[in-house]
Formats: structure tokens, sequence, C-alpha cells
């Protein structure tokens, strides 16, 4: 709470700020003063920060969360994971894309030729009929 009472010239302000371990305030679940700022040390160690932001006193328990380091903590290892995922994702778009053009390529190279392959006593040719590959044994 704003303390604004002075014997001296131009006043000081001065701001009430409580800090206690989570179970402390759970225990005594005392009432905060309009605008007061707790600090909760949580078991973790993490702190989380509450304020009083209403117009009356208000127990502990009743008083939001304005800050959590621990969710802020999950929340940047969640951003880092998604956007890895993210980048696998494109990078596995782009291969089957990749893949997707290598294969209609072979494809069309294959319907544009009969004869794959000539040896002197072997023949790979395509069956026109029924597309699969015909491996043909010559002889002179």
């Amino acid at each position: 709470m704003a303390d604004t009472t002075t014997t001296t010239k131009g006043g000081y302000s001065r701001i009430q700020h409580s800090i206690a371990t989570a179970a402390e305030w759970e225990k005594y679940n005392p009432a905060i003063r309009p605008g007061e700022l707790l600090f909760v040390k949580k078991p973790d160690g993490k702190t989380s920060v509450k304020v009083n932001t209403g117009d009356s006193d208000t127990k502990y328990e009743d008083i939001a969360t304005v800050w959590d380091q621990g969710v802020a903590d999950q929340l940047q290892t969640n951003l880092a994971d998604t956007k890895a995922a993210s980048s696998a994702a494109v990078d596995a778009k782009n291969a089957a894309q990749t893949y997707a053009r290598q294969a209609e390529a072979t494809a069309n190279a294959i319907k544009e030729k009969e004869i794959l392959a000539i040896t002197d006593s072997v023949q790979l040719a395509i069956n026109t009929e029924d597309g699969g590959l015909d491996l043909v044994i010559t002889t002179k």
C-alpha cells in the first residue's frame, strides 16, 4: 500500500511487499490489502507473484496469481519444443515433396521407354500391358 506521509518536503511513497513460502501463506491465509504484492516461494524453489487488485482486503487464497516462474519456464520449454517440432514438420514436408517429384520423374521416364537395359544375354523391359518389369534371356 502506498504511504505518502512524511515530515520532509516532497514526501515519499512506500509499497508493502510481502514474501513467504506457499505453506506459510496457506497456513495463515491472511487478509491482503488492496494493491499489495505477495511473493510466494514455492516448494520447487520457484517464485510466484500475487496481487490484490480489488478495492478491499482479500484473503490470500482468493487472490489471483499474476506471474508464476514455474509456469513461465514451462511455457518457454513448450515454445522451444513447438519450434523444433514445426521445423521438423517443414523438413519432412519438403522431403516428401522432393520424393514425390522424384517418383513422378521416374514414372514418366519409365513410360517413355519400353526397354530399360540390354546386355549380350539379358534384356530388362517394361511390360506395356501390365506395367511390370520383364527379364528376358536372349540367346544368339
